[in-house]
Protein backbone atom coordinates (compact mmCIF):
# COMPACT_ATOMS: atom_id res chain seq x y z
CA UNK A 1 0.00 0.00 0.00
CA UNK A 2 1.64 3.13 -0.60
CA UNK A 3 0.46 6.28 1.07
CA UNK A 4 0.31 10.10 0.20
CA UNK A 5 0.15 12.90 2.44
CA UNK A 6 -1.08 16.11 0.78
CA UNK A 7 -0.24 18.84 3.35
CA UNK A 8 -1.66 22.34 3.69
CA UNK A 9 1.16 24.10 4.56
CA UNK A 10 -0.84 27.59 4.71
CA UNK A 11 -3.14 25.65 7.24
CA UNK A 12 0.02 23.83 9.19
CA UNK A 13 3.10 25.89 9.17
CA UNK A 14 4.90 23.32 11.54
CA UNK A 15 5.14 20.29 10.79
CA UNK A 16 7.88 17.32 11.04
CA UNK A 17 8.09 14.47 8.62
CA UNK A 18 10.97 12.49 11.35
CA UNK A 19 7.96 10.15 12.22
CA UNK A 20 7.01 8.48 8.84
CA UNK A 21 9.28 6.37 6.40
CA UNK A 22 9.68 7.49 3.17
CA UNK A 23 10.00 3.94 1.42
CA UNK A 24 6.00 4.02 1.34
CA UNK A 25 5.28 7.24 1.62
CA UNK A 26 5.22 10.17 -0.70
CA UNK A 27 4.40 14.06 1.01
CA UNK A 28 3.30 16.90 -1.29
CA UNK A 29 3.90 19.94 0.19
CA UNK A 30 0.72 22.54 -0.96
CA UNK A 31 3.03 26.21 -0.33
CA UNK A 32 0.79 29.67 -0.62
CA UNK A 33 1.37 31.92 -3.30
CA UNK A 34 2.41 34.78 -0.64
CA UNK A 35 4.65 32.43 1.37
CA UNK A 36 8.03 32.93 0.40
CA UNK A 37 9.98 31.35 3.13
CA UNK A 38 10.26 27.98 4.14
CA UNK A 39 11.83 27.52 7.75
CA UNK A 40 15.51 25.61 7.53
CA UNK A 41 14.41 22.97 10.32
CA UNK A 42 11.40 21.67 7.97
CA UNK A 43 13.42 21.52 5.11
CA UNK A 44 16.38 19.89 6.90
CA UNK A 45 14.26 17.60 7.96
CA UNK A 46 12.46 16.23 4.77
CA UNK A 47 15.58 15.80 3.16
CA UNK A 48 15.36 11.90 3.61
CA UNK A 49 11.80 11.70 1.66
CA UNK A 50 14.33 12.53 -1.82
CA UNK A 51 12.29 11.84 -4.69
CA UNK A 52 9.19 11.03 -2.97
CA UNK A 53 9.06 15.16 -1.60
CA UNK A 54 6.88 17.57 -3.62
CA UNK A 55 6.65 21.39 -3.11
CA UNK A 56 3.68 22.63 -5.07
CA UNK A 57 3.78 26.14 -5.26
CA UNK A 58 0.43 27.93 -5.47
CA UNK A 59 -0.01 30.23 -8.46
CA UNK A 60 -2.17 33.25 -7.78
CA UNK A 61 -4.09 34.20 -4.34
CA UNK A 62 -7.21 34.21 -3.45
CA UNK A 63 -10.10 32.30 -0.75
CA UNK A 64 -9.57 28.71 -0.14
CA UNK A 65 -7.14 28.64 -3.30
CA UNK A 66 -4.75 25.92 -2.35
CA UNK A 67 -7.69 23.70 -1.23
CA UNK A 68 -8.98 23.84 -4.35
CA UNK A 69 -5.11 22.96 -5.63
CA UNK A 70 -5.34 20.08 -3.21
CA UNK A 71 -8.85 18.66 -4.05
CA UNK A 72 -7.37 18.86 -8.18
CA UNK A 73 -4.52 16.63 -7.18
CA UNK A 74 -7.13 14.62 -4.99
CA UNK A 75 -9.06 14.27 -8.52
CA UNK A 76 -5.71 13.14 -10.56
CA UNK A 77 -5.12 10.91 -7.49
CA UNK A 78 -8.55 9.09 -7.74
CA UNK A 79 -8.85 8.90 -11.23
CA UNK A 80 -5.32 6.94 -11.65
CA UNK A 81 -7.49 4.41 -10.77
CA UNK A 82 -4.81 2.76 -8.10
CA UNK A 83 -6.29 0.91 -5.55
CA UNK A 84 -3.24 0.34 -3.57
CA UNK A 85 -2.72 4.00 -2.36
CA UNK A 86 -4.42 5.45 0.57
CA UNK A 87 -4.20 9.41 0.80
CA UNK A 88 -4.03 11.52 3.68
CA UNK A 89 -4.92 15.27 3.89
CA UNK A 90 -2.77 17.26 6.70
CA UNK A 91 -4.94 20.25 7.94
CA UNK A 92 -7.29 21.61 10.44
CA UNK A 93 -9.75 22.64 7.65
CA UNK A 94 -12.68 20.82 7.52
CA UNK A 95 -13.55 22.45 4.45
CA UNK A 96 -12.32 19.28 3.10
CA UNK A 97 -14.68 16.89 4.41
CA UNK A 98 -17.26 17.19 1.68
CA UNK A 99 -14.74 16.61 -0.99
CA UNK A 100 -13.46 13.73 1.04
CA UNK A 101 -17.05 11.82 1.63
CA UNK A 102 -17.24 11.92 -2.21
CA UNK A 103 -14.13 10.80 -2.91
CA UNK A 104 -15.08 7.39 -0.23
CA UNK A 105 -18.03 6.84 -2.18
CA UNK A 106 -16.17 6.26 -5.65
CA UNK A 107 -13.65 3.91 -3.94
CA UNK A 108 -10.84 6.34 -2.86
CA UNK A 109 -8.84 5.68 0.53
CA UNK A 110 -8.85 9.27 1.69
CA UNK A 111 -9.13 11.02 5.35
CA UNK A 112 -8.08 14.04 7.02
CA UNK A 113 -5.74 14.35 9.58
CA UNK A 114 -4.81 17.10 11.98
CA UNK A 115 -1.98 15.67 13.34
CA UNK A 116 0.44 13.16 11.83
CA UNK A 117 -0.01 10.60 15.20
CA UNK A 118 -3.50 9.60 13.35
CA UNK A 119 -1.37 7.73 9.98
CA UNK A 120 -0.98 4.45 11.02
CA UNK A 121 2.25 4.16 9.84
CA UNK A 122 3.33 7.55 11.73
CA UNK A 123 5.70 6.98 14.76
CA UNK A 124 4.60 10.16 16.02
CA UNK A 125 2.74 9.97 19.37
CA UNK A 126 -0.13 12.29 19.82
CA UNK A 127 0.54 15.92 21.23
CA UNK A 128 -0.41 15.78 25.17
CA UNK A 129 0.25 18.58 27.64
CA UNK A 130 -0.48 18.84 31.79
CA UNK A 131 -2.32 22.26 30.95
CA UNK A 132 -5.06 21.21 28.42
CA UNK A 133 -7.79 21.21 30.68
CA UNK A 134 -6.73 24.60 32.55
CA UNK A 135 -6.50 26.13 28.90
CA UNK A 136 -9.82 24.39 28.33
CA UNK A 137 -11.10 25.72 31.49
CA UNK A 138 -10.02 28.96 30.55
CA UNK A 139 -11.76 29.65 27.27
CA UNK A 140 -14.83 27.87 28.40
CA UNK A 141 -15.31 30.71 30.36
CA UNK A 142 -15.77 33.47 27.43
CA UNK A 143 -18.52 33.92 25.87
CA UNK A 144 -18.46 31.81 22.53
CA UNK A 145 -18.71 34.70 20.13
CA UNK A 146 -15.98 36.62 22.05
CA UNK A 147 -13.54 33.47 21.58
CA UNK A 148 -10.48 34.28 19.98
CA UNK A 149 -11.59 33.34 15.60
CA UNK A 150 -8.29 32.70 14.11
CA UNK A 151 -5.26 30.67 15.35
CA UNK A 152 -2.76 33.45 15.71
CA UNK A 153 -5.30 34.88 18.05
CA UNK A 154 -5.74 32.26 20.13
CA UNK A 155 -2.16 31.99 20.52
CA UNK A 156 -1.65 35.23 21.89
CA UNK A 157 -4.65 35.18 24.13
CA UNK A 158 -3.31 31.83 25.95
CA UNK A 159 0.23 33.41 26.33
CA UNK A 160 -1.55 36.59 27.93
CA UNK A 161 -3.68 34.39 30.12
CA UNK A 162 -1.37 31.98 31.17
CA UNK A 163 1.96 34.21 31.10
CA UNK A 164 5.05 32.79 33.01
CA UNK A 165 2.59 29.78 34.01
CA UNK A 166 2.73 27.80 30.76
CA UNK A 167 5.71 27.70 27.65
CA UNK A 168 5.12 29.03 24.39
CA UNK A 169 5.73 25.57 22.98
CA UNK A 170 3.41 23.66 25.81
CA UNK A 171 0.79 26.47 24.18
CA UNK A 172 1.11 24.73 21.00
CA UNK A 173 1.09 21.60 22.19
CA UNK A 174 -2.67 22.44 24.37
CA UNK A 175 -3.54 23.52 20.82
CA UNK A 176 -2.66 20.82 18.89
CA UNK A 177 -4.49 18.53 21.17
CA UNK A 178 -7.52 20.62 21.52
CA UNK A 179 -7.58 20.24 17.90
CA UNK A 180 -6.88 16.34 17.84
CA UNK A 181 -9.80 15.91 20.38
CA UNK A 182 -12.26 18.34 18.42
CA UNK A 183 -12.69 20.99 20.59
CA UNK A 184 -11.34 23.42 18.13
CA UNK A 185 -12.22 22.47 14.73
CA UNK A 186 -10.88 25.60 11.88
CA UNK A 187 -12.77 26.38 8.93
CA UNK A 188 -11.82 28.74 6.26
CA UNK A 189 -9.32 29.72 8.77
CA UNK A 190 -12.08 30.44 11.23
CA UNK A 191 -11.79 28.68 14.71
CA UNK A 192 -15.25 26.99 15.66
CA UNK A 193 -15.58 25.44 19.47
CA UNK A 194 -16.98 22.23 20.33
CA UNK A 195 -17.89 23.40 24.00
Amino acid sequence: MKTILLIDFENLQTVSLDSIDPQNTEAWFFVGGSQNKLPFNLVQSTQHFGGSLKWIKIEGNGKNNLDFHITFELGRIAESGSKDIEVYILSKDKGYDPVIEFARRAGLRVSRIVNLSQMPSSKQSAPESKYTESVFANLAKIATAKRPRTRSSLEKHLRSAFQGKIEPEDISTVIEELFLNERITERNNRLHYKF
